[in-house]
């Protein structure tokens, strides 16, 4: 399975980000090989449409879960048309958020929502 974290940084022991379309990275999980990659998110400094942007990048990375805050409605809505479920986590770093996922511990992202600031 592919997992993918909107991430502050390129780094497992990083902070994960509760923001999806404004992240700066992606985290991309292989929980087969147990390997991490990092993907910028190009969609950061977009004007609007950010999170369709994010979304669209996460399908492409072929990504089958999403870690992250919230999700926006529109984000929301590219991600379930893909496949790709949502899961809300709170501040943790990225290995954390992804043991906590395996462990079935977070809830499933089913409204859009904002981050808490």
């Amino acid at each position: 399975m592919t997992i993918a974290v909107s991430s502050t940084e390129k780094s497992m022991s990083g902070t994960a980000d509760l923001r999806f379309g404004r992240c700066k990275y992606f985290a991309v999980y292989n929980t087969l090989t147990k390997e991490c990659t990092f993907v910028e998110n190009e969609a950061i400094n977009s004007n609007q449409g950010a999170g369709i942007a994010a979304s669209q990048t996460v399908a492409g990375l072929k990504a089958e879960v999403v870690l992250t805050g919230n999700l926006g409605p529109k984000a929301l809505n590219v991600l379930n048309a893909a496949g790709i479920n949502g899961y809300k986590i709170g501040q943790t770093t990225i290995e954390n958020a992804i043991s906590a996922f395996q462990e079935k511990k977070l809830s499933q992202i089913t409204e859009p929502g904002r981050p808490q600031k």
